[in-house]
């Protein structure tokens, strides 16, 4: 549902967008994706279904000082209901629309060879370094897949967005300082419309080298959560990209710090290669994993990732040539032994014109975080998306 926060936001936006080409190009670009999906239900229901989604995405050219952008979603898909506490497709039909993008960044010089950058709207923030799991990322949930897209072939798995404002201050070659305000929304069902100033998050990271290592420190005061939050990433090469992230948290009153910092830690740890085969085609392989040392550690029966100890995920993506990539994805769970596999293809069949499907198992126990007897325990797509 648009909302009037939503129509403002969207009208201020569009205007701005139709002033800047005034002195700067304009590129226009649609997204259509449809897709037939398969889903077990349970042990005798199968449910296939068939969504549709859209995106209108305009962005700003040719200036290097202003840069604007607009990205418009909306899409067709499911109800999906609760039937004794187990998730079923209702059959009946769902419309939801959103703004991916809206923001302006503007390039202020301040000096002849110094310039500071100004990013104001809604855009991706991605602090620390991982594909799925990152700790180093305190401005979202670092510990789920919330918001992430485990069937993405273009772009990465999770990409974030909030509104914000934020600067950014060069301090020489691979250094800088970004403070940051994220505003804090109110869903649209309550009241009042505008959160209190108090529920506004602020706070900054400090990105440097250090040697063959980029270090990055981050503070961020969860103005809506009433805790103050940190991370330090480390970030270096030994023929693969290594990383690794460590955060934790207080609430704003508190008399056993301690106690709290262990509650609150989570440490994410990776490394990715890359390594080109011939043009057009590549092989690439990450593999990710997230520790969380105040949760359980013992087989029970979990909810969500926030669950349990520990989890590892991995991606392997393949080119054979320029217009066919495979993917295999693949979450585990080494507490209850469980885990979710994915395949999929994506066929650039024509220019802008792509074919794709995946298959999704999940294997373990119906107690197990992951299980085939579980809602969507077996998956398989198939769809068409088409850029213009």
């Amino acid at each position: 549902m648009v909302t009037h926060r939503s129509k403002w936001i969207i009208l201020s936006t569009v205007l701005l967008l139709g002033v800047i080409p005034l002195w700067s190009e304009q590129q226009i670009r649609v997204i259509m994706d449809t897709a037939l999906f398969g889903m077990r239900i349970d042990e005798e229901t199968w449910s296939l279904f068939s969504t549709g989604s859209g995106e209108l995405d305009l962005q700003s050219r040719g200036n290097r000082n202003v840069r604007a952008r607009l990205s418009l979603t909306a899409s067709l898909g499911q109800e999906v209901g609760t039937d004794e506490g187990t998730s079923s497709l209702t059959g009946r039909e769902t419309a939801t629309f959103g703004i991916h993008y809206a923001y302006v960044k503007v390039r202020i010089p301040l000096a002849e060879r110094y310039a500071v950058r100004l990013s104001m709207g809604k855009n991706a923030l991605t602090w620390g370094v991982g594909s799925l799991f990152n700790a180093g990322n305190i401005a979202f949930n670092p510990t789920a897949t919330q918001g992430a897209s485990l069937l993405a072939v273009e772009g990465p798995v999770r990409e974030d967005t909030a509104w914000y404002a934020s600067l950014y201050l060069p301090l020489g070659t691979y250094a800088f300082l970004e403070p940051v305000a994220l505003v804090a929304l109110a869903p649209a069902s309550e009241a009042p419309l505008f959160p209190t100033p108090e529920e506004t998050s602020l706070g900054a990271r400090l990105h440097t080298k250090a040697g063959p290592l980029l270090l990055e420190a981050a503070y961020l005061h969860d103005g809506r959560e009433a805790r103050h939050v940190g991370a330090l990433t480390l970030q270096g090469n030994l023929g693969a990209d290594l990383y690794l992230s460590v955060s934790s948290s207080l609430p704003g009153e508190t008399d056993d710090i301690l106690s709290s910092l262990k509650e609150g830690l989570i440490i994410s740890t990776g490394a990715f290669w890359l390594n080109p085969i011939e043009v057009g085609e590549g092989l690439s392989l990450r593999i990710e994993a997230l520790v969380i040392p105040d949760a359980s550690w013992e087989e029970g029966t979990a909810g969500d990732l926030s669950d349990y100890g520990i989890h590892l995920y991995h991606e392997l993506s393949l080119a054979p040539s320029d217009r066919l990539t495979l993917l295999f994805r693949g979450l585990l769970s080494p507490i209850d032994l469980s885990g979710v596999g994915i395949a999929g293809l994506d066929w650039n069949l024509d220019q802008g014109l792509h074919l794709y499907s995946f298959f999704s198992l999940q294997v373990g126990e119906e107690t197990d975080l992951y299980s085939p007897s579980h809602p969507g325990g077996i998956a398989l797509a198939g769809g068409v998306r088409y850029t213009f």
